[in-house]
C-alpha cells in the first residue's frame, strides 16, 4: 500500500495480507457495536487516512467474544489487543499503526489461544478474499 492510499477496508487488487502492513480490526460483534464500534473504526480510518499513514489497514473483525470489555480491536500482525476503546484512544490507536509503538493504556492481554485463534482467522479469511477477488468475485464486504 502506497503513502498515497487511505486505509484500506479489504484486500485489493487481490491480495490477502500484505507484509509490513499493520491491520487494525475493530470488533462488530452486536455487544461492541451497540458501543459505538463501527463508529470507532470509520473515525480511526479516517485519522489514518488523513496522517497519510502508509502500510495501515483499518478493518473489522466478527466478533473476538471479549463482549463485557468492548469495544474491543486487534492489531495484526504485533498480536496487540485493545479494549474499552472510545475516541480519546484514536489516536493513540493510530500512532501505533504509524509506528508500532503499543497504545499502552489500553492495552489488554487475552489468552494466547484467542490471539493464535483470532489470527489464523483473519489469515484465512482475508487469504479466501484475495483468491475470490483474483476469479472476479465480489469482496467480503469486511469493513460494513
Amino acid at each position: 500500500m502506497s503513502a498515497s492510499k487511505p486505509a484500506a477496508e479489504a484486500p485489493s487488487a487481490g491480495r490477502g495480507l500484505v507484509t509490513g502492513t499493520r491491520y487494525a480490526f475493530v470488533c462488530r460483534g452486536p455487544h461492541c457495536t451497540r458501543r459505538d464500534s463501527r463508529l470507532l473504526r470509520d473515525q480511526l480510518r479516517d485519522i489514518v487516512a488523513a496522517r497519510g499513514t502508509p502500510d495501515a489497514v483499518v478493518s473489522s473483525y466478527p466478533c473476538f467474544g471479549l463482549c463485557d470489555d468492548g469495544p474491543n480491536a486487534f492489531v495484526y500482525p504485533d498480536a496487540v489487543w485493545y479494549s474499552d476503546l472510545s475516541q480519546r484512544d484514536l489516536e493513540g490507536l493510530a500512532e501505533h499503526l504509524a509506528t508500532g509503538a503499543p497504545h499502552v493504556e489500553k492495552q489488554v492481554h487475552p489468552d494466547v489461544t484467542l490471539t493464535e485463534n483470532v489470527i489464523e482467522n483473519i489469515r484465512e479469511s482475508w487469504d479466501l478474499m484475495a483468491k475470490r477477488a483474483k476469479r472476479g468475485f465480489r469482496l467480503w464486504p469486511f469493513g460494513k
